[in-house]
């Protein structure tokens, strides 16, 4: 076992990076508990440009140790590599509450907010200003109760306790169009201006307003209603951080460190990664909803991939997951055992799916 991972350190020191990847995962294998050798193939892999799986390296390395400044630098690493600048300073924040004085991570940070500012600044920066995590909400009760009523009734769909999982699926739907309006009441005059404005129209909020009522009249979509139940969760962790603090005992020791972490800038990446995965597998998974419940289910599914059509166009992790999901299957569809006839009609597939997504506006 100490082997493995000392031929790894010995490759990764000589620079044969890819040989040290293979000496890592056997070590992995030996021993799945061990939390270094995911921080030192989240190197490795770094190293040689793949910075997804560096980053899901480092994830596995922060649920095994997550008080190890080491995991939450290599996560930002990784971050850095994927050039997500908000993500990557939210993890080296978080890192730094393990080891305050590190240099390395202090240098990052100064360096990650140097970036953003300049992002703030200037329209031409590289920064992908929309990595930003989901915005804060404002701390009112009307925000906060609606918040809850979408998990409330989400538990409900995913766990029928009373009746129709179908009705707490539409209610779930319904209170999170509420939100999106109360979003939309804020952050736009009401007036007829607003309604005669195009960038009303297409803004996010209107398009997912939109999208939940095309769903609240059309057959359940399976797990469409976690991108919103996610978002929810933010929501609730921001309007009921003074309440969860006052939780007591072993319940407050869970779950306020969680809240908290969630409305951090890294925590705040995780849901937008998460409400990102979410909607690239519902669309992905419509495909089979319409050959199950045919037209009604076919229209859904049209209003849908033009959501994550124009989200994919805005929004960095719709593009992150699209890329990896792309990766996935042509590494499956390519393969030397996959017949090329195979291969030929996922690359047609694949040609039809860009044409459809670029006449979208």
């Amino acid at each position: 076992m100490a082997e493995a991972s000392e031929r790894g350190k010995a490759a990764f020191n000589a620079g044969e990076n890819e040989e040290a990847v293979r000496c890592y995962t056997e070590a992995i294998d030996q021993e799945p508990d061990k939390y270094t050798h995911y921080s030192n193939r989240s190197a490795a892999y770094a190293k040689l440009g793949q910075f997804k799986n560096a980053l899901l390296d480092a994830n596995k390395c922060i649920d095994l140790k997550p008080d190890w400044f080491k995991g939450h630098s290599r996560r930002g690493a990784a971050y850095i590599g994927l050039k997500s600048w908000r993500a990557a300073l939210g993890a080296f924040e978080e890192g730094l509450k393990y080891d305050p004085t590190n240099a390395n991570m202090l240098a990052e940070v100064a360096r990650m907010r140097k970036i953003l500012e300049g992002a703030n600044g200037s329209s031409s920066s590289s920064a992908p200003a929309s990595a930003a995590a989901p915005r804060p909400v404002a701390s009112n009760r009307f925000h906060g109760v609606c918040s809850l009523c979408v998990l409330l009734f989400t538990f409900f769909y995913v766990i029928p306790l009373l009746g129709s999982s179908t009705r707490a699926y539409r209610a779930s739907f319904a209170f999170s169009m509420a939100l999106l309006v109360n979003s939309l009441r804020t952050a736009w005059p009401m007036s007829m201006a607003t309604l005669r404005n195009p960038a009303f129209h297409q803004s996010e909020e209107m398009q997912a307003l939109m999208l939940c009522l095309m769903i609240i009249v059309s057959p359940p979509l399976p797990f469409a209603i976690m991108p919103f139940a996610s978002t929810a969760l933010h929501n609730v962790c921001h309007c009921y951080m003074p309440q969860l603090k006052m939780l007591p005992g072993f319940i407050g020791r869970a779950v306020v460190p969680r809240a908290q972490y969630l409305i951090g800038e890294e925590g705040g990446q995780m849901v937008a990664a998460f409400s990102a995965v979410s909607e690239v597998i519902v669309c992905a998974m419509s495909v089979l909803v319409v050959m199950a419940q045919g037209l009604r289910a076919a229209v859904l599914a049209f209003f849908y991939f033009r959501y994550v059509a124009r989200r994919h166009a805005s929004n960095f992790w719709t593009k992150q997951t699209v890329s990896a999901l792309h990766d996935k299957l042509s590494g499956i569809f390519h393969h030397r055992w996959c017949p090329a006839p195979v291969g030929m009609v996922f690359d047609r597939l694949k040609g039809l799916v860009a044409l459809a997504a670029s006449k979208v506006q």
